[in-house]
């Protein structure tokens, strides 16, 4: 939710214009570091950072992006100074975390985890605000000692607006069971998706409290529209 501040020219208002049907999934992002530097936890990352002000760097997919707002939530709650390095995506992230020219970055599990378990990443956190049923052994960056920090991928259902209110909910009890089948649940934790399945009216508090957490993020880093 934060096209509508991070946009100049966004031809669309996603509060006025869409209709929730339902939230699909939620994801934890996780703090991943080159496994070379010298930390183990969240906490040794901060003083090593405290240590070294404005030499580390972390890359993200791009300014304002998730990981990007993440990361810069985390400096100004630990109090930390870290050079971004913006890239295409997280591929390109991972590759430059592996040959060192960055340090560190939140990212989605699902490209991370393979490079953690092959040894050259180390994951320090996820960003959801209780410990998460796809990656339980990993702690949260909130227990890590900033309690709430809070940075989760969603992914959900809309429809234009002035959708008859039948075909919402028809939507969204269709949309539930697919969310529903073991099948499906069992793909989407292989990606490391949380299955959800809200009803609409709790989408669409979703959607605010979202907007309202990143505008405050983006105010405070000062991050400007593109």
């Amino acid at each position: 939710m934060t096209a509508p501040t991070l946009s100049r020219n966004l031809n669309y208002d996603p509060f006025r214009q869409l209709a929730p049907v339902t939230l699909v999934a939620t994801s934890p992002n996780v703090l991943v570091v080159d496994a070379r530097l010298p930390v183990h936890n969240l906490r040794e990352f901060v003083a090593l950072a405290r240590s070294r002000p404005a030499e580390l760097n972390y890359g993200s997919p791009g300014n304002g992006s998730a990981s990007h707002l993440a990361m810069e939530q985390l400096k100004a709650m630990a109090g930390i100074d870290l050079q971004h390095v913006p890239y295409p995506g997280f591929p390109q992230i991972t590759t430059a975390m592996v040959g060192g020219q960055v340090q560190a970055g939140f990212m989605v599990p699902a490209i991370a985890m393979p490079q953690v378990n092959a040894g050259k990443l180390r994951v320090l956190a996820v960003t959801t605000t209780g410990r998460t049923a796809v990656l339980p052994s990993v702690p949260t960056v909130a227990e890590s000692g900033y309690p709430g920090f809070e940075a989760i991928s969603w992914q959900a259902v809309l429809a234009p607006a002035g959708t008859p209110q039948a075909v919402i909910d028809r939507l969204y009890r269709e949309l539930v069971a697919i969310i529903g089948s073991a099948d499906v649940r069992d793909k989407m934790r292989a990606q490391y998706f949380v299955p959800a399945g809200t009803a609409p009216a709790s989408l669409r508090q979703t959607m605010v409290s979202e907007k309202a957490r990143w505008d405050k993020v983006i105010r405070a880093a000062g991050v400007q529209p593109e």
